[in-house]
């Protein structure tokens, strides 16, 4: 995960748990970052947040391969 602003175009940053309140205060907090929300997208509930531990490989791999940290993914939808 990167800062949005150093970044050329938009990224999008992944939220999930089961305390909406607790979500709503992350997605403002990820607003006040720079994540606009549009490009804040809520996978659902707990479980899902599995699915987003195993892209820490994939961000290695893709920072290791354009040789900078300065990188994060975007959903097209």
């Amino acid at each position: 995960m990167n800062n949005p602003a150093g970044l050329p175009s938009p990224s999008t940053v992944f939220l999930a748990g089961n305390d909406a309140g607790a979500k709503s205060t992350v997605s403002q907090l990820l607003a006040d970052l720079g994540w606009d929300p549009g490009w804040q997208v809520d996978l659902g509930g707990i479980a899902q947040a599995r699915a987003t531990k195993r892209y820490i490989f994939l961000s290695f791999a893709i920072a290791q391969s354009l040789g900078t940290t300065s990188v994060n993914i975007a959903v097209v939808h």
